[in-house]
């Protein structure tokens, strides 16, 4: 970790919530550190807990429900034969409230690491299709089909 920045994002780089908030310990008491000294920090600083989604076939890593390469159906091998089916958006989004949690890091705010292929996309029940519209023009602009 550099301190070059407001926000840092820590690597967690595990889907194991208690692996997840042990690899956030010492980055998060380092950023705690700097922010009660007004002088090395902003009131906009924050910590993020970034998880990953890649397909990836070790199991403890990301929270992808594939492994590279299958881009047809999804089956996750992780979650055959185990109760604790936790490669699913709920499945991240618990662990990051288990990082959170008072007591653990509560300042900390999760976030993911490689959107593409499984967060929003419907690619199976454990992820769920996610349509965004936009409210105002901004910078997403409809094209015709033509």
């Amino acid at each position: 970790m550099i301190n070059i920045v407001d926000s840092t994002d820590v690597q967690v780089a595990f889907n194991i919530p208690s692996a997840m908030k042990d690899r956030m310990d010492n980055p998060y008491q380092y950023w705690l550190e700097k922010q009660e000294q007004p002088s090395s920090s902003s009131s906009s600083s924050k910590i993020y807990t970034l998880s990953y989604t890649n397909p990836n076939n070790l199991c403890q890593v990301s929270f992808s429900p594939h492994v590279k390469g299958s881009n047809n159906i999804a089956t996750d091998i992780c979650t055959i034969g185990n109760s604790n089916e936790n490669r699913t958006q709920q499945g991240m989004f618990d662990a990051f409230d288990y990082v959170e949690k008072e007591n653990n890091h509560p300042k900390s705010k999760g976030s993911i690491h490689f959107l593409n292929g499984v967060y929003g996309t419907g690619i199976t029940s454990g992820w769920p299709k996610h349509t965004y519209l936009p409210t105002s023009p901004g910078c997403i602009e409809k094209r015709n089909s033509n």
